[in-house]
């Protein structure tokens, strides 16, 4: 509400100056009551704009501004005395800046100094729109004592799509508003589809909190919920209450979760929000959120939430019924100076299956490590420094622990990466780590900690020509380490525990560009051809008796064709004699230079196996091919609004013990994006990768219908064809998502029916579907009920953030 009031008062204080002269003369003015205009009285490009729901618009009061604080009065007829009292009659017109009192008939008493208007009275500002029967201005000397009255009032917010009635409204002093008998509503005239009403509402200018007594929410006029008092903001300061509650219904019809946030302004720099969330078949959740924005400390924010003896998870012993569950989150960001940074986060639970059960109405959780990270950073021109801390909470049981990620306690990273000279280019890279984890159910090198030191240096220089360019470059890799916790087998066996290793690398990227023009579907392109070979040279050294602290390995697709690495990570540099052939075509519009059309095709051709591993020093069946497999990659934008995209990895497929390897789609993608930028957005995707056992078809929908109907809907289905060995899910389909949306000029409603399946890791999990509804009414200007599916269907529908909803916020 305080986006009415907040500007209600601003207009009690405007006639405090002397009066000019009438024959400063004045302009024709055209006024309509509220200033709402119906469609037929609209422009037709104001009526073009307007959704075929509204019927009529709005507009800010064009109103002449004068240069000068003095009040200049017109009317058909004055009377003055000597003591400068006057009586004005027939089109009394005050006009003071950008304001204006219009009224049938006016006084003005010089010794009170106050003016009281009657008949027909409008106040007008270009933020505000006011009519009433009657108004009374007392412009006292003393700021305190200045008030006025408007009776039987009716006004309008243009710019903010809003309306109001009030039986009075008392102005005290310049800050302070009451409004007695008085609505508020976001619909248009004659559409009263809901309102608040208020029999007395208090509004303090001073302290930025209105307070509302016997207030209701009434739809069609018919009141559906009665607050007998409560408090709001009027302006931008935070202040403590009640913030929009939310729900969701499962397939049940039955509410899953039901949650009622209270915020709490604690300081200017801290504020809180306490939520009690009460799930189905679970209990009652606590939610505590604490912010912080401080000089010293920047922005941070903690989150804890706790849900005392679940009535449905045991514990893991499975003697006791009911277990306490909880969660901590905390996360900060800031600024020491202009050049030292820092940034924190903090993550644990209390069990695995957290997440899932207490956010179920967000998506199902796919994350399996939980990070707590804590980084001061340095930043200026060419140099960068950080120290980092770093852990993960693994929350997948079926990770083995020689898979689990090792801490890092500490990290110190410096680069120096200075400005590139003439095509000259260089850069030197440095990394302590010290790396730990729990190892006493592990054994080999997987119980090994120790710490590393990396050093990388690099330089290149770029030939260039408007035709091709040869960028030649070398690089220059030392590790050093120091490890501990090795067993006194792997002493007595003769393991390095200092080992180190220097690598040189070496490579030549060169490119050339030729381009034609061309007439294609009634159009003028230019057609670009761009070959491109790379040669990487990296010499082979045994690393397999050094851990594996954190590299691993690259899924192949077009970005990897020009890497000049095999393995994320710094434990291991893979060794490589290869050539990699590449080209790729695009098509541009003559006229604006915009990209309909590129292509790219790729294969890299090896010269050596890859004898460098990440686990073993046996080379893989894949790492002795003589050539990659084809990368094939497409992006085709026949219209603004279409955006088709393809991928596909062909080559040979991974051996099978007693067959011939074949050739075969190895991995692709296709996906196939429209939208209009008119709220019709639809996507389909194909996902298919056969090293990763994974096969799946994303679809996603929303489909004005018209300016008022939307339908919504989302797939993901899983098409992967398992062994009878495999871990299958519950059900092939991982989410879905249906419903329709409504909105008109006031308010909107959405709902949507949900299926989700929770992923499986283990035979022995079970996991049954969730079901569950999702309703959300949103009252335009004011406020919004139930569930947010909005978050779900930015992630299911691509562009769906960049959608209309006709809302009047950003006119």
């Amino acid at each position: 509400m305080n986006k009415v009031f907040s500007l209600l008062i601003a207009i009690f204080s405007t006639f405090s100056t002397p009066f000019a002269n009438a024959n400063e003369g004045s302009e024709d003015y055209a006024f309509r009551p509220l200033s709402w205009y119906p469609l037929d009285e609209l422009t037709s490009a104001e009526a073009e704009a307007l959704p075929e729901f509204c019927s009529g618009k709005y507009r800010p009061v064009a109103i002449t501004p004068r240069n000068n604080t003095s009040i200049l009065i017109e009317a058909d007829e004055s009377i003055a005395d000597k003591n400068g009292d006057a009586v004005f009659k027939g089109n009394v017109e005050f006009h003071q800046q950008d304001k204006k009192i219009i009224s049938d008939q006016a006084t003005w008493s010089q010794t009170q100094r106050s003016a009281t208007f009657t008949g027909n009275v409008s106040i007008i500002t270009p933020e505000l729109v006011m009519s009433g029967d009657s108004a009374v201005i007392n412009d006292s000397a003393q700021a305190e004592q200045k008030n006025a009255q408007v009776k039987h009032s009716e006004y309008s917010l243009p710019n903010a799509h809003m309306r109001g009635t009030a039986g009075t409204i008392n102005s005290q002093g310049e800050s302070f508003i009451q409004l007695i008998d008085s609505t508020y509503t976001f619909c248009e005239p004659g559409h009263n589809d809901w309102d608040i009403k208020a029999s007395e509402i208090n509004l303090d200018r001073e302290s930025g909190i209105g307070s509302a007594w016997h207030t209701q929410l009434r739809i069609k006029e018919v009141p559906i919920m009665y607050l007998p008092y409560y408090r709001f903001p009027i302006d931008d300061r935070r202040m403590t209450g009640f913030l929009d509650p939310t729900f969701t219904i499962n397939g049940e019809i039955q509410a899953s979760e039901m949650s009622v946030p209270f915020y709490l302004n604690l300081h200017p720099q801290v504020d809180a929000t306490i939520t009690p969330k009460e799930i189905l078949d679970h209990g009652l959740l606590w939610q505590g959120q604490v912010r912080h924005l401080t000089s010293i400390f920047g922005y941070g924010e903690l989150n804890y939430s706790e849900l005392k003896n679940d009535r449905s998870y045991l514990q893991e012993d499975g003697d006791t019924p009911r277990q306490d569950r909880w969660l901590i989150n905390y996360q900060q960001r800031g600024d020491i100076n202009e050049n030292w940074h820092h940034r924190w986060v903090y993550n644990e639970i209390s069990d695995n299956d957290y997440i899932n059960d207490t956010k179920s109405s967000l998506g199902i959780n796919r994350e399996t490590h939980m990070p707590t990270r804590g980084e001061i950073y340095f930043d200026k021109s060419s140099w960068h420094f950080n120290v980092l801390g770093e852990s993960y909470q693994t929350v997948d049981d079926t990770i083995a622990l020689a898979d689990r990620p090792y801490k890092r306690l500490p990290q110190l990273n410096l680069n120096f990466v200075p400005d590139s000279f003439s095509g000259l280019t260089g850069s030197m890279k440095s990394q302590a780590t010290q790396f730990k984890r729990d190892n006493d159910k592990l054994t080999g090198t997987s119980a090994i900690n120790g710490t590393r030191l990396v050093l990388d240096s690099s330089v290149s220089y770029t030939f260039e020509w408007p035709f091709a360019y040869i960028t030649p470059k070398a690089d220059y890799n030392i590790r050093q380490y120091q490890l501990q916790d090795v067993e006194q087998s792997l002493i007595d066996s003769g393991y390095d525990e200092n080992p180190s290793v220097a690598i040189p690398k070496y490579s030549v990227d060169a490119g050339l560009f030729f381009e034609r023009e061309l007439e294609a579907f009634d159009s003028g392109y230019i057609q670009t051809l761009e070959p491109r070979i790379m040669h990487l040279q990296v010499p082979y050294y045994d690393q397999s008796d050094i851990p594996n602290f954190d590299s691993s390995a690259l899924t192949f697709n077009a970005s990897q064709l020009f890497r000049d690495y095999r393995f994320n990570g710094n434990d291991r540099i893979g060794d490589a004699n290869h050539t990699t052939l590449g080209l790729t075509t695009r098509f541009l519009k003559d006229s604006n230079g915009t990209e309909t059309f590129n292509a790219s095709i790729g294969r890299i051709y090896y010269h050596e196996d890859r004898r460098v591993q990440l686990s073993s020093s046996t080379v893989s069946e894949v790492d002795s091919r003589k050539k990659s497999s084809d990368i094939i990659e497409s992006t085709w934008n026949p219209y603004d609004q279409w955006r088709l995209y393809s991928m596909i990895e062909y080559g040979e497929a991974p051996k099978v013990v007693g067959e011939d390897s074949e050739h075969d789609i190895l991995q692709k993608q296709f996906s196939i994006e429209y939208n209009d930028k008119l709220n019709h957005m639809a996507n389909i995707s194909l996902r298919e990768n056969t090293s990763e056992s994974i096969r799946q078809l994303d679809l996603g929908v929303f489909w004005a219908l018209n300016d008022s109907w939307a339908l919504i809907g989302s797939r993901k289905k899983d098409l992967w064809n398992y062994d009878s060995s495999d871990v299958k899910p519950v059900d092939p389909i991982i989410e879905a998502l249906a419903g329709f949306e409504y909105q008109s000029c006031c308010w909107r409603a959405q709902v949507l029916y949900q299926e989700q399946s929770k992923r499986l890791t283990d035979d022995e999990d079970s996991a049954d579907k969730t079901y569950s509804w999702l309703l959300r009414i949103e009252l335009k200007g004011f406020a919004s009920f139930g569930a947010n599916p909005d978050d779900i269907m930015n992630q299911s529908i691509r562009g769906y953030s960049t959608r209309r909803y006709f809302d009047f916020e950003s006119e």
